[in-house]
């Protein structure tokens, strides 16, 4: 294990929290993140990290297997400065930190992210950033589906137009059923780019607590964590894998 050296102060928080998993206090956290897999078990394998942060400067960071078993929990130390630059920046952004939410993006399975603010947790499933081509993807494939929802109709009514009888087959009424239900809506779009404008908001701000902590060696990612130079036992390259293919 790599030598890691502390303060006498950071030494003494650490003395304080040696105590057994089951006794420890989870009042005082200040920053928290975790990411579990949700979906299929591999019996054995790590199923996920949880990353936390508290006012006195302590950091535990637990490795899980599957079906939350704990693996192993290690703990570290930043200095206090660390804690006041994370407070400071909930201060200044305090209106957006207490509105976070986590809509339903339509996943299955997949990953499993917990996020504390400092207010409450914020439990998502496959949760991304999405950038400026992430939009625009976005919007063409809403406007595929209208061109097939119109391409749809116009079939409806071509075969009306030359045999007024079909109306009368069972199928074509199942079809004109199906027509009348594909009406053109602005709101699918509108409804994704909201989901995905709050999941900015959540990354924005876990991105922006992951920048200070960099500063004092800390290197957490979505997947796995770095401190002070060890790093988990990760499964992010699994989990990238199927945070992609769950997300529908």
């Amino acid at each position: 294990m790599k030598y890691i050296e502390y303060s006498p102060e950071e030494l003494e928080i650490l003395r304080a929290a040696s105590v057994p998993i089951t006794e420890q206090d989870m009042t005082g956290i200040l920053f928290g993140f975790a990411d579990f897999n949700a979906g299929d078990d591999f019996y054995g394998s790590f199923g996920g990290f949880s990353f936390l942060l508290y006012k006195t400067g302590l950091i535990k960071v637990q490795e899980y297997l599957f079906d939350g078993i704990l693996a192993e929990e290690r703990r570290y130390c930043v200095p206090q400065t660390c804690v006041d630059e994370i407070k400071q920046y909930y201060k200044e952004k305090q209106d957006t930190l207490i509105s976070l939410f986590a809509p339903d993006n339509d996943s299955c399975d997949g990953s499993f992210s917990e996020f504390f603010f400092g207010n409450e947790w914020i439990s998502a499933l496959n949760i991304d950033y999405h950038n400026e081509q992430d939009f625009i993807r976005a919007l063409e494939a809403y406007k595929e589906t209208q061109n097939y929802r119109a391409e749809f109709r116009a079939n409806v009514a071509r075969k009306l137009e030359i045999n007024p009888q079909v109306a009368n087959e069972q199928s074509f009424q199942i079809a004109m059923k199906m027509a009348q239900s594909f009406e053109d809506n602005p709101e699918d779009f509108e409804e994704t780019k909201r989901i995905m404008l709050a999941e900015n908001k959540i990354m924005t701000a876990f991105f922006s607590v992951c920048n200070i902590l960099k500063k004092y060696d800390i290197i957490l990612e979505q997947f796995r964590v770095t401190v002070k130079g060890e790093a988990t036992t990760t499964y992010d390259e699994l989990m990238k894998s199927f945070h992609k293919k769950h997300r529908k």
